[in-house]
């Protein structure tokens, strides 16, 4: 019935344009030490860092005197898993590579980013700062910690920095990562325009019994043209970028919780009180992530020399297997395409990412949306749910999902470039490398049916709610919400990368590829790298430079990518359901424009105190909705009546509308059998959004 086809819809948006997907609080106090006594260089890092190489490194790498005078951390956690909290320590041996004296080091502090933040107070706080036993002064202004050398640290000279430092890990909301409310969430960014997503991507976080810690240590931030990255990044997709490091971690938690980590678990110890210590190493690697779950479980394979593992929550199996699967299939077909994966060993962990992301990608560790693992046997039966988890599309898109994020690990975590300036280098050559997936593994059609779905439908979907056509090269600051910029760095970006397949073919455009992996790995490439390089590498190069400008620097997306085709689109993501004719009617008033300015004008039913907008046009809600539901005069005035009964349900003492009375009124006008209840309930944090 129509009650359930709107929840559909809102599901169907979601999808649509998941793609792939995908500051100054408050200081610690400054601590002022003497000047760092003699830089020094240390031959005994460059032996330590040996047995890392020998860990983690497979032999595709032959030179690994590359690595020597990289960064190398030394990583120590120890976390209560009671209370969400750690104390950790960090030792840095640095080597000024950057041609020039350094006074200083800047560090990023992922967990004070603002979406992170409760009542403005630091997740992330600095104990110490120490250097050859003094200390060092320094500062920490929001998500950057400055650090004073004292005297100048001169090209190839060596110092190693001590920090000490706590932290409080983010606890989702309950019921952060249910669908449903996703769902709504994802609507409400549509029509409100509300860009920032609280909790991040879910990356730094507590939720589902499972702590996810990525970025949750001091991270020396990229230096490139004689300055350090220290521009703002956006609520929208990466942080910032690093160059390789060596790793050394050991994470102390409880014995019945099951540690992930970048790199390879070498050693296991027990400690006092019921605690493990869990040692790991990572080579030439741009960030360390941790995963913890008392409810984590694996089963792993082996790939071209290389171990896979995948990690769910006991009693996903099924789901945990498919994506060990996929992730297999997707290092066979990059390491055929692109080149050889370099490190011992691929981690897949599920984990309850929000915000719209459907995987993050680090260094030898992908986390995958625990929304694609669907509920646990035994879970009370949800049509919705079902719906969610259960359908092709669904289960495409995880695959899809998983492809993208091993595909980072060639674009991304082993060839570095700018994400925060130029996101589409590494975000549409992933999804343009899913695309190769599906071609290799499932034929033409398939990838072309992925096309339509994980390309063409976020930009169509984007255009018809209002996003703007964009240049595809832009910095992600420059976008104007999460729908826009996965439309056009996910969707177009890697529609561009299709045309230039299309136009220069497979020989030439794959040739480069692995050129320009072999060239670039374990460095940060350019956009003159990539696109240069392709320019310089086709058959045609004026042609080529012309297809470049007119998609990266272009607004063309309209006319190169087309309408999109919902009766179409709905059969394909929604399978039998996208038959229901009152679906198929919402289909359509939808492309004609109805349903978008029925939303336009349900936004304006709250004035931005809270209060009802007396100039609200109740008469062109009704005309859409005669136009949704044809001329069933109960359930339109039912609806209506509900509208005019806002003004009763003020609460006196605030002047807002009451949401118990009001979901209590819409049930009375609207029934209360099981798809209503569904609906309603999927329709809350609409509400609670709307009426805040």
């Amino acid at each position: 019935m129509f009650k359930n086809s709107m929840v559909a819809f809102a599901l169907f948006l979601l999808w649509g344009l998941w793609a792939s997907c995908g500051n100054s609080q408050e200081q610690s106090p400054s601590v002022s030490g003497s000047a760092i006594a003699g830089a020094e260089q240390q031959p005994a890092a460059t032996r330590a860092a040996a047995s890392i190489y020998d860990l983690s490194l497979n032999d595709t790498v032959k030179d690994r005197s590359q690595f020597e005078s990289a960064p190398h951390y030394k990583l120590s956690l120890s976390f209560d898993y009671d209370l969400f909290t750690f104390d950790a320590r960090e030792e840095l041996r640095y080597t000024n590579n950057e041609g020039r004296d350094l006074k200083r080091l800047y560090f990023l502090l992922y967990p004070n980013s603002k979406e992170l933040l409760h009542n403005e107070v630091p997740n992330l706080s600095i104990q110490s700062v120490r250097a050859a036993g003094k200390d060092l002064s320094f500062k920490v202004d929001g998500v950057w910690l400055e650090v004073l050398l004292g005297s100048a640290l001169s090209p190839g000279e060596s110092i190693q920095v001590d920090i000490d430092f706590k932290g409080v890990v983010y606890r989702q909301p309950k019921g952060s990562t249910d669908p449903e409310k996703m769902a709504m969430e994802q609507l409400v960014q549509m029509v409100m325009g509300d860009g920032l997503h609280h909790g991040g991507y879910g990356i730094y976080s507590y939720g589902e019994s499972v702590v996810s810690l990525a970025l949750w240590y001091p991270i020396l931030i990229a230096y490139a043209d004689g300055a350090w990255d220290l521009k703002e990044a956006s609520t929208m997709g990466d942080v910032s970028h690093f160059d390789v490091a060596n790793v050394e971690l050991d994470v102390v938690a409880p014995d019945h919780v099951e540690v992930v980590a970048t790199g390879v678990r070498h050693k296991k110890s027990a400690e006092a009180s019921g605690r493990t210590r869990h040692s790991f190493a990572a080579a030439a690697v741009r960030e360390c992530t941790v995963q913890m779950s008392h409810e984590y479980t694996s089963v792993s394979d082996e790939v071209d020399g290389v171990r896979v593992t995948s990690w769910y929550r006991k009693g996903f199996e099924e789901k945990g297997a498919k994506v060990l699967e996929y992730a297999k299939k997707s290092l066979e077909v990059f390491n055929k395409d692109f080149g050889p994966y370099p490190y011992t060993e691929l981690d897949v962990a599920q984990a309850p990412l929000v915000g719209g992301a459907g995987g993050v990608e680090f260094p030898g560790l992908v986390t995958i949306a625990s929304m694609f693992y669907g509920d646990k046997p035994g879970a009370p039966d949800d049509s919705l749910r079902t719906l969610m988890s259960g359908g092709r599309y669904m289960q495409d898109t995880l695959e899809f999902v998983v492809a993208h994020e091993v595909a980072h690990q060639w674009w991304n975590a082993i060839v570095g470039s700018d994400s925060k300036e130029h996101p589409f280098v590494d975000e549409a050559l992933a999804n343009h490398s899913a695309i190769l997936y599906f071609d290799r593994v499932h034929g033409a059609e398939a990838a072309e049916r992925q096309r339509e779905l994980q390309l063409r439908l976020p930009y169509q979907m984007a255009r018809m709610t209002g996003a703007k056509d964009r240049p595809v090269d832009l910095p992600t600051a420059e976008y104007n919400s999460a729908m826009e910029y996965a439309a056009i760095v996910y969707g177009k970006g890697a529609l561009f990368f299709e045309e230039l397949r299309s136009q220069n073919g497979d020989e030439v455009h794959f040739a480069f590829l692995r050129d320009y992996y072999d060239r670039f790995k374990f460095k940060i490439a350019t956009t003159e790298d990539l696109i240069g390089g392709l320019v310089a590498a086709s058959n045609d190069p004026k042609a080529t430079q012309k297809l470049a400008d007119r998609w990266l620097k272009g607004t063309y997306g309209d006319e190169d990518i087309g309408d999109v085709d919902l009766m179409s689109v709905a059969e394909l993501v929604l399978g039998e359901m996208g038959d229901d004719p009152e679906l198929r009617q919402l289909m359509q008033v939808f492309g004609e424009g109805g349903l978008l300015q029925m939303a336009q004008e349900l936004s304006n039913i709250i004035t931005p105190d809270g209060g009802i907008n007396p100039d609200f046009d109740m008469e062109k809600i009704d005309d859409v909705l005669r136009a949704l539901m044809g001329d069933d005069a109960s359930e339109v005035s039912g609806i209506l009546k509900a509208f005019g009964e806002l003004e009763r349900l003020l609460d006196p003492a605030s002047g807002k509308p009451d949401l118990k009375g009001l979901m209590n009124l819409t049930k009375e006008m609207l029934g209360s059998d099981k798809e209503t209840k569904d609906l309603l309930d999927a329709a809350e944090p609409l509400l609670r959004h709307l009426l805040r």
